[in-house]
Parts: structure tokens; C-alpha cells; sequence
């Protein structure tokens, strides 16, 4: 990865953070920014990095990569990539969640860009699994962003057994491992210990990376760009629920906490041309 990557890279990171906290400012009892939070760096890479196969203005179905948000909540980092490739005009970034809004607290399909609603965790993976298999014979990827705290449901693991027993090596699942749920540590609601081990023994190809280094997500995703995948590929990234804001991180209940007018200006970033 040379330094000139590296930099376009941190540049849109930083301004997919300061619209992340700009839509939560519009927006603060409806929107989870700490859960948004920690999946900056994993979106800023994977979509300008080139890892995520999109149109520029107008997606296409035929053409483009696919991918779930099963995160739902914690997908709004993505309004800021997708306004900015131009999808739709900047100025809905600052008007949310309101009758008639087109973006909501959750991504939904009126969104260019959105397939799939997920407001109720635990679906993403096995929706996405299906549109793989009716697409099997395609050269596209099928990416599903879920949750640490999703992974509680039943729904997913039976997607995850099924999905290497159907042989649909080019879905990618990434866990946004933030270690938090909605009410607590996701160790003491229910701990499911290793997530990547758990992976690899229902046929998964599996990896666990730090996700808030732009660095080793771009070396990952570059690597295995270089070979035709023979299983489906699990990333466990490893983060903070709130990236870097220490008063999210410190919270348990981080989930449900906004952050007023003076903590957006604060925790925002100066981004370099």
C-alpha cells in the first residue's frame, strides 16, 4: 500500500466521520452514531479502495457488487459514500428520519443504493444468501455487514451453515466486533468467545483484523483480490462501538447515547485536502 492510497484513503475516512456526525446532529434520539461509528474505517476502505464494485451516479443491479447493511442501525457511515457518488444531492445528509425524508435512522430500498431494509437484526445474511444463489453463476460479490450483537440470533447461524453447504464462495461476511449490544458488553448477554474459529468449523475461510486500521483492512482485501475464493470469506473486525469518542467507548449502554451540539463540532475531525 504506498503512502499516495494511504492518504485518498484517510482523506474520505474523514469525511465519511464529520457527515456521520452531521446526519446525527439532524437527528440525535433517532439515530446510533456510536454504532455507526465503528464502521468507518471498514466502509471509507472497502468502498474507496475499490474493493466494493459500484457504478458512480446511478448503481446498477446487473453490474455492481452487492451488499446488505444487516447492521441496519449502524449503517449510516454509508449515506455520506453514497451521496458523494453522487447517488443523491449532499443536502439530504442534514435532513433525517423526518416524514418524507429520504434517509432514515435504518437504510431502506428507496435509498439508490439500498437493497434490502434490516431493521430487524438477524435477516441480512440469509436475504443475501439467497440473491447469491439465484446469481451463482455470476462474477460479482455479495457482501453482508452484520453486528457482533446480531450474531445472537438463530437466523444468522443457520444462514452460515447453509451458505458453504450451497458452495457460495463469493459472499463475504464482515462483523463489525464492537463488543457492545444494545444494553450492555455482548460477552455478558450472550458471549460466543471466538467468532472467527466458529466460522472456520462450518466451512467458512475466516479472518480476524483490527478495523479501525485503514492499513490492515486495505492489505487483507488485497490479498484476497488475488485469488479466486474456493469457500466463503468471514472478517471479524475488531472495534470500538464510537471509534474514537472516549465517552462512547466508556459507556455500556453506548447504543441508545447521542451527542449534543458542541460534542459533533468537538469529536469532528479537520480534513486535509
Amino acid at each position: 500500500m504506498n503512502n499516495k492510497i494511504l492518504k485518498y484513503l484517510n482523506q474520505k475516512r474523514d469525511m465519511v466521520w464529520n457527515d456521520l456526525l452531521d446526519i446525527h446532529a439532524s437527528a440525535p434520539d433517532k439515530t446510533r452514531v456510536a454504532s455507526s461509528l465503528s464502521m468507518v474505517e471498514i466502509l471509507s476502505t472497502l468502498y474507496y479502495g475499490g474493493f466494493i464494485k459500484t457504478s458512480k451516479k446511478k448503481p446498477n443491479l446487473k453490474k455492481d457488487d452487492v451488499v446488505i447493511f444487516s447492521k441496519g442501525h449502524g449503517s449510516l457511515a454509508v449515506y455520506s459514500i453514497f451521496a458523494d457518488y453522487k447517488f443523491f444531492e449532499k443536502k439530504y445528509l442534514y435532513d433525517v428520519c423526518g416524514n418524507g425524508k429520504l434517509l432514515g435512522s435504518i437504510p431502506e430500498p428507496n435509498i439508490p443504493g439500498i437493497i434490502s431494509i434490516n431493521g430487524s437484526l438477524g435477516h441480512g445474511l440469509g436475504v443475501l444468501s439467497g440473491i447469491s444463489f439465484a446469481n451463482k453463476n455470476t462474477k460479482k460479490k455479495y457482501y453482508c455487514f452484520l453486528g457482533d450483537g446480531e450474531m445472537n440470533e438463530g437466523s444468522v447461524w443457520e444462514a452460515i451453515m447453509m451458505i458453504p453447504q450451497l458452495k457460495l464462495n463469493r459472499m463475504v461476511a464482515i462483523v463489525d466486533a464492537n463488543k457492545k449490544s444494545m444494553l450492555g458488553e455482548t460477552k455478558d448477554i450472550i458471549d460466543l468467545k471466538n467468532l472467527k474459529r466458529k466460522f472456520q468449523e462450518f466451512g467458512w475461510e475466516a479472518y480476524s483484523i483490527n478495523g479501525h486500521s485503514i492499513k490492515s483492512i486495505y492489505k487483507l482485501f488485497s490479498s484476497l483480490n488475488k485469488k479466486e475464493p474456493v469457500k466463503p470469506i468471514a472478517v471479524i473486525s475488531n472495534t470500538f462501538k464510537g471509534g474514537t469518542i472516549k465517552k462512547l467507548r466508556d459507556i455500556d449502554i453506548c447504543h441508545v447515547i447521542s451527542l449534543n451540539d458542541d460534542e459533533v463540532k468537538r469529536y469532528k475531525v479537520k480534513q486535509n485536502s
